[in-house]
């Protein structure tokens, strides 16, 4: 119990320094969850306290889940990564004749050309409230038939969450699921996130944890932002004990116990470069593999991802040399949220130095 108040003094450091509502975090090493706690409220208008319920949007640590979905129909011979993506989405089309090139591999890399969407462009989809089952495919069509690619598919790495809303109407036009069901049935039940979804109407509203912003100062969204399109990329609802099964069983590349999703040799093909980041600083984003961030901390291979926007901040990263894992949620997004990047990787450093730590005795009970 006293390194565990060790670790909490750190986070709690970390909150006051940054002025944050809520936060979670969860540490994993050696196949269990050694640490897990949450700190602060989940809005600062219901003052209701942060748990391991709390649910928070992982932001885009939501790709990581629909490259492995990829990796999966990849698996059962349903697609090829070389392929065009208008083999699988005929409607698919863009102002510029390079789209016809553009392939799946070049999708989940980041590497297709295809631009991100733009601020005012992603405020207005947010106020749009058509979620029913077809909007996926209406946002295939609308969103990217008037824009230009920026370089040839397959040139350079460009981040766009473009990529990945696309993929998922992919997966789903493949699979014959809807997208959210497939991922259900196909990832999250049997990676063991019960409680994660990417669809809002699911969770549970005294669950919410609600985002901030600072305005100046920091207040709670009057809304919760969300789009069901453009969930694939950005949505995905998690809890911290959700997000540390999710970390076990990407360490033991696709099993954990009587649980499998993913073959080791598709791990490999995720977690393999592609593409140079091109990002400076810290140097756990030096390359994209396939719907990954990939990278070093202190000498040791990192994978993960991270992401912050709409009022929260999410990262996930693993060592899979060392068995560990980290994963940190926040309900606030401001300009100081790159450099909470570094809050799980604090908590793996702690982790060098203090080898035992009990858990809390009221998440003594949660189920893996």
């Amino acid at each position: 119990m006293l390194y565990e108040k060790d670790l909490d003094a750190v986070l709690h450091e970390i909150i006051a320094g940054w002025g944050i509502p809520g936060m979670a975090v969860g540490v994993v090493e050696n196949d269990e969850i050694i640490y897990a706690n949450g700190f602060g409220v989940q809005s600062l208008e219901t003052q209701a306290p942060v748990t391991m319920d709390s649910v928070f949007s992982t932001c885009s640590i939501s790709k990581c889940f629909v490259a492995t979905a990829v990796l999966q129909l990849l698996e059962s011979r349903k697609i090829e990564l070389n392929a065009p993506i208008i083999q699988y989405l005929p409607y698919f089309r863009m102002d510029d004749e390079r789209y016809a090139k553009i392939t799946i591999r070049q999708m989940v890399s980041h590497t297709s050309g295809i631009p991100d969407i733009g601020d005012e462009e992603f405020d207005e989809l947010l106020t749009q409230t058509d979620w029913d089952d077809g909007c996926a495919e209406r946002f295939v069509i609308g969103h990217l038939s008037n824009k230009k690619l920026l370089a040839n598919p397959g040139e350079r790495f460009n981040y766009s969450d473009f990529n990945f809303n696309v993929l998922a109407d992919m997966i789903a036009k493949v699979s014959g699921q809807i997208f959210e069901a497939y991922m259900q049935e196909n990832i999250l039940i049997p990676a063991g996130l019960p409680h994660s979804t990417y669809l809002l109407k699911n969770i549970p509203p005294d669950l919410e944890a609600m985002p901030h912003f600072r305005i100046p100062e920091t207040k709670a969204m009057p809304v919760h932002p969300y789009h069901r399109a453009a969930a694939p990329a950005s949505f995905l609802h998690s809890t911290i004990p959700d997000m540390c099964h999710w970390a076990m069983i990407s360490l033991k590349r696709g099993s954990f116990g009587e649980k499998s999703i993913l073959s080791p040799t598709s791990y490999d093909k995720m977690w393999t470069p592609v593409a140079d980041y091109g990002y400076s600083r810290p140097n756990i984003y030096e390359d994209y593999g396939l719907g990954w961030t990939l990278g070093h901390f202190q000498d040791v291979k990192t994978v993960g991802h991270g992401g912050g926007g709409c009022g929260w901040v999410g990262f996930l990263f693993l060592m899979p040399e060392k068995n560990r894992a980290a994963a940190f949620f926040c309900n606030e997004f401001s300009m100081g949220a790159g450099a909470r990047s570094f809050t799980p990787l604090r908590t793996l450093s702690w982790i060098k130095s203090h080898r035992q730590v009990k858990f809390h005795g009221w998440y003594r009970s949660i189920k893996r």
